[in-house]
């Protein structure tokens, strides 16, 4: 990607299409992922294209977030060898091998950082009184936000810790955590020029949302290879991965 080469053009190519980088037009996806675009322009800048700095940046992202769980689990309430059980399955599982190896999954990388600091922040907020951490939670929520769509589902969460984890319930806080899917819904329509053409008919997506989920609990369960392996995959039909998905 020579749009790397250049701070300049990098800051100017992370505000728009993730696939359309450096006049590759590869394709209009409609993705907004400037995070893990600045984070790759800055490796360049520091350390050239160097893929063991890549893998090195990829792997420090992967290990915060399990650190970061770790330590979320244990002020959930978990045991300690409970929550460090379960980080452990989380930091090996075979399923983390394709977003530590390919600098095109960054985008995940940054969001379960962020995502997972988010609620970290939110629940020194709630359960310590410690007030900065309704605005760093906002903050955090955001940058995950501009790293992968996908982090929205991190408010449900929020919505679910406040359900269980305490005594009393303040909606008014989780509201004030969206604010930061407003900002990012402003920054998108401002930024991207592009709409996501769309690989499935309407008709075909229930098919493939179910089946994708069928395929990747399959791999959480029995990891036999990358998750890519979906992109190889038919999946606009009612089949086994159906079924899994449904129990999903």
């Amino acid at each position: 990607n020579q749009a790397m080469d250049d701070l300049t053009q990098v800051w100017r190519t992370a505000w728009g299409d993730f696939f359309q980088q450096g006049g590759a037009q590869l394709s209009t996806s409609g993705f907004f992922r400037p995070v893990p675009t600045l984070m790759n322009g800055l490796t360049v800048a520091v350390f050239g294209k160097s893929p063991l700095a890549f893998h090195l940046g990829n792997l420090l992202l992967h290990l915060g977030t399990c650190l970061l769980g770790l330590a979320l689990l244990c002020r959930l309430g978990w045991s300690t060898i409970g929550a460090t059980a379960a980080m452990l399955l989380f930091t090996v599982h075979p399923m983390q091998a394709e977003s530590l190896a390919y600098i095109s999954c960054r985008p995940e990388l940054c969001a379960g950082l962020a995502a997972v600091l988010s609620l970290w922040c939110y629940d020194r907020y709630r359960r310590d009184a410690w007030t900065p951490g309704l605005p760093w939670a906002m903050v955090a929520y955001l940058v995950a936000l501009l790293s992968k769509e996908v982090a929205i589902g991190t408010i449900g969460v929020v919505a679910w810790l406040e359900l269980t984890q305490y005594d009393d319930r303040r909606w008014s806080a989780p509201l004030t955590m969206g604010a930061a899917i407003l900002v990012y819904g402003v920054l998108r329509l401002v930024c991207l020029d592009t709409q996501a053409t769309g690989r499935f008919a309407l008709t075909e997506q229930p098919f493939v949302a179910l089946n994708l989920l069928g395929v990747y609990l399959q791999q959480l369960c029995l990891p036999l290879s990358p998750r890519a392996l979906y992109e190889h995959l038919s999946l606009t039909g009612f089949q086994l991965t159906t079924v899994w998905g449904l129990v999903l």
